[in-house]
């Protein structure tokens, strides 16, 4: 049986976990990791959101520091409108963002 190299955050997609060129996951694995992401939905969604939340506070401390997360959902509206094209079943996109922030432990209100 074959280990799984499947990488398990989007991050470590860039790179082979060995270094190996063409250290691919076996079909079994990446057919899993498939099933798995398709029970998270927004997953990738949610990923790319917090960590350009982390790139814009450490940019933006005092606006970060006020705790006021509408904040940077606006960023998000005026320069980042990419990471918002995602379809919102049920949620509008500020309900789904916010709670991806609070769920995450970025902001508390």
């Amino acid at each position: 049986m074959t280990t799984c190299r499947w990488p398990k955050s989007p991050a470590r997609l860039l790179a082979p976990a060995d270094g190996r060129v063409g250290a691919l996951p076996s079909l079994r694995c990446i057919e899993r990791e498939c099933d798995l992401m398709a029970k998270k939905p927004y997953e990738t969604e949610r990923w790319a959101v917090l960590r350009e939340y982390d790139s814009w506070a450490r940019k933006n401390p005092d606006l970060a520091n006020k705790g006021d997360p509408m904040l940077f959902f606006s960023y998000l509206q005026s320069e980042r409108s990419d990471l918002l094209d995602f379809k919102s079943r049920g949620a509008d996109k500020w309900q789904r963002v916010h709670g991806w922030l609070k769920s995450s432990g970025r902001v508390k209100k």
